[in-house]
């Protein structure tokens, strides 16, 4: 009996508990399904997916699109729909041979072609490359610092002026200004600072006397390409020099000592003070001009005036070469000042100032 009870009690229990197991059961089915479709739903979505839903059967279906026949290409995809069930359909991920499309529904799903072109704005958003700033053109005039190549075109321009009339072909080069953060200017002075010269390698200032005052100073080159005249043999001192004693020679000045003679008109009369080698340079400090009067000698004396001329004879006091200055004393015993000249015939005279 008491197995007859146990029985009745275990089947009593599984009378009595049949209709939760089959809640259960239905529950547990369909929260499968549903999950099934949220997992699906994000691992194949597209542009080809179909809508799956849950059924009653428990069983996720895919929407009915068309009678159509559906496409069953691979068949890992075949497995899967199978496993899901009736109404399933699975889209592979990237499947080329099967044009991203698989089911193994036989008649009641078509796969929807959907125009996957994006958005036109938004391709363009993504496209449009990004604003650039435009470069800021530097306006030297409109900085606030000195334009450094105006200052040094001012210095140019001012070694240009001042070597005006210089004999040859001038070369000026001027270095850039080593600062560039002085205020700007509107009126630059160019200026020879004390000592520095106009010619071979110098210095030139230029400043600025505004409001704010500054001073800026550029190294410069001042090249001279000129004719100078070398000794065409020894000179010994005392000889009176002429023109077949010089050579000319083309050369640059500046690099040749200053006093070099350029002018044969001013070397051929004169008499070397020292002894010049053949082949240096002719320099007017090592000559002088030849004796033009000797003291005791007569000589012509002359005034001249606008539109008339006094003229009367004297001695000479002192030996003098031309262009020095001497005294006469005149017949009538007035001591004069004056300068010797070369007069009309070669003849010496002495101008007297009036």
């Amino acid at each position: 009996m008491a197995g007859n009870f146990g029985d009745r009690v275990v089947s009593a229990a599984r009378e009595r508990h049949a209709p939760r197991r089959g809640r259960r059961a239905g529950s547990r089915a369909g929260l499968r399904a549903a999950v099934l479709i949220a997992l699906f739903s994000a691992l194949f979505s597209g542009p080809f997916a179909a809508p799956l839903t849950a059924g009653a059967d428990g069983v996720a279906h895919a929407a009915t699109q068309s009678p159509n026949a559906g496409i069953a290409t691979d068949p890992a995809a075949q497995n899967l729909g199978n496993a899901l069930g009736p109404g399933a359909i699975v889209i592979p991920g990237n499947n080329a041979a099967a044009g991203g499309v698989a089911s193994n529904v036989p008649g009641n799903v078509r796969p929807v072609a959907v125009n996957a072109q994006p958005n036109a704005g938004a391709t363009a958003a993504q496209v449009a490359p990004a604003p650039q700033p435009s470069p800021q053109a530097t306006v030297p005039g409109n900085s606030q610092f000195q334009n450094t190549e105006v200052v040094r075109q001012t210095a140019e321009r001012f070694l240009r002026e001042q070597t005006t009339g210089l004999p040859g072909r001038v070369t000026i080069t001027v270095g850039d200004a080593v600062s560039e953060r002085m205020p700007a200017c509107s009126a630059l002075e160019p200026f020879l600072p004390p000592g520095a010269r106009l010619w071979g390698s110098t210095t030139v200032g230029v400043r600025c006397a505004g409001e704010r005052p500054w001073t800026l100073y550029l190294q410069a080159r001042v090249s001279i390409n000129a004719t100078y005249f070398v000794a065409a043999r020894q000179i010994n001192p005392g000889e009176t020099i002429g023109p077949n004693d010089l050579s000319p020679r083309q050369g640059d000045l500046t690099l040749l000592p200053r006093t070099v003679a350029t002018d044969a008109g001013q070397i051929v009369g004169t008499v070397a003070v020292n002894r010049i080698t053949s082949g240096l340079p002719i320099r007017s400090d090592l000559l002088r001009s030849a004796i033009a009067v000797q003291q005791g000698q007569t000589v012509r004396v002359v005034s001249r005036g606008s539109g008339f001329e006094v003229s009367t004879e004297g001695q000479v006091l002192s030996r003098a070469s031309a262009g020095d200055p001497v005294q006469v004393r005149t017949r009538a015993g007035q001591v004069v000042s004056g300068t010797v000249r070369t007069g009309k015939g070669g003849n010496v005279e002495v101008e007297v100032a009036l």
